[in-house]
């Protein structure tokens, strides 16, 4: 868990460790982080990857409409 952390823009080291085939991570909370639209993005594309994820907590951060249908497209190709 690394809820109520400032993390705006680090979308590019979500990417990275997700996107290891190492990680085995099964749940992310990321609860009231300040997560950018470009996090938001980043994560997305690194769940088109990753087979472990299986809990993705984002609760209040600002994913809005692009986002969640960004994660929502990656999600669908992660099945």
């Amino acid at each position: 868990s690394i809820s109520f952390c400032n993390l705006r823009n680090s979308g590019s080291s979500f990417y990275r460790i997700l996107d290891s085939h190492h990680v085995t991570l099964r749940t992310l909370s990321l609860k009231s982080c300040g997560l950018t639209a470009e996090d938001i993005y980043e994560i997305a594309e690194s769940l088109n990857s990753n087979r472990f994820l299986r809990t993705l907590i984002l609760d209040d951060n600002p994913v809005r409409n692009e986002g969640a249908k960004e994660l929502a497209t990656s999600l669908r190709r992660n099945r």
